[in-house]
């Protein structure tokens, strides 16, 4: 099995390109997905949550209003950093054990905060994800109703794309449209999983 991490900044088509490698036969988990969970009604991070911010981020469900927070975190860094520290750890063990699960020849994980989080040294390969900063904007103003300065709050409080780039196995260009898109994921799919059958030939 192929331990593979996805990862980029936001906005730069993360989920997209996990979602055509699982429609190739890829197995994918989105820690944003697992996030969800944990923030939900009844999940394991909302008594923690409740205890840090108070009621005022619990919605009418009872689990974790989501923007409310956002609002918390993206305004303040030592915020963000205590969020962080609390849900990384819980992400991290969902993910882990998804993947001592059987599964198939290639397994993947989106990861948004793989590098910040110092989790990048336990994968097969590093994919990432880079596009513009302006379409990244356009992204989270039109499809999140984010303002513009909220928007470049969001990508400035992530690592530079540029420099999780450069640490990765992979970079994938994700500055055109989602039919090319889908290519590289074709090309990526077609090498990962040759490299995942060269190395049951090994044993």
């Amino acid at each position: 099995m192929k331990r593979v991490a996805i990862t980029g900044g936001i906005a730069s088509g993360k989920s997209l390109f996990a979602g055509f490698l699982a429609g190739l036969g890829a197995e994918v988990i989105d820690a944003d997905d697992v996030v969800h969970v944990l923030e939900g009604p009844g999940g394991a991070a909302v008594p923690a949550l409740k205890d840090m911010f108070g009621a005022k981020i619990i919605g009418p469900d009872g689990g974790i209003d989501r923007k409310a927070l956002g609002t918390l975190v993206f305004a303040d860094d030592e915020v963000r950093a205590m969020v962080n520290a609390l849900l990384h750890p819980m992400v991290r063990e969902v993910i882990e054990r998804w993947f001592k699960r059987p599964g198939c020849a290639v397994r993947a994980a989106v990861i948004p905060l793989l590098f910040e989080a110092g989790w990048q040294d336990e994968w097969d390969v590093v994919i990432c994800l880079v596009t513009g900063e302006e379409a990244r904007i356009r992204r989270l103003t039109r499809g999140r109703g984010l303002t513009r300065e909220e928007a470049r709050r969001r990508i400035a409080a992530q690592m530079p794309e540029a420099e999780k780039a450069a640490r990765s196995t992979m970079v994938i260009n994700n500055k055109s449209d989602a039919a090319a898109l889908a290519k590289s994921a074709e090309e990526v799919y077609r090498r990962l999983t040759e490299r995942a059958y060269e190395h049951r030939a090994d044993k």
